[in-house]
């Protein structure tokens, strides 16, 4: 992977040119907005923001063509629908694992052992 990092003052370059950003600092307010972003896009990215609070204005930051910003709230709900698809994924294989023993336990009553 090739992964950089960057101070403050070559922020916008190097988002502008990067396919993947995630955001962390410490500032009290966005520091990536549709303003700044504007100027500085060079090709389409994703923007992740996982600070508390936000760094990147992600509603602005959407209206960017080609930029796509998620944020801790995002990734919250993404995780959940994963944690709910599996739980689903357990309980058929729970089911299948039931009708395979009962299959099982007939096979193996059908041997008179």
């Amino acid at each position: 992977a090739n992964i950089k990092t960057a101070l403050m003052d070559s922020m916008l370059e190097m988002v502008g040119t990067s396919h993947v950003t995630f955001a962390c600092t410490g500032a009290m307010e966005p520091i990536l907005y549709q303003e700044n972003l504007e100027g500085a896009m060079q090709r389409g990215a994703m923007l992740v923001d996982i600070s508390v609070p936000r760094n990147i204005d992600d509603v602005g930051a959407n209206k960017v063509e080609g930029v796509k910003a998620y944020n801790v709230d995002d990734l919250k709900a993404v995780v959940a629908a994963n944690q709910a698809r599996r739980q689903r994924l357990v309980l058929e294989a729970g089911e299948l694992l039931q009708d395979e023993m009962k299959s099982f336990k007939g096979w193996h009553q059908s041997l008179g052992t």
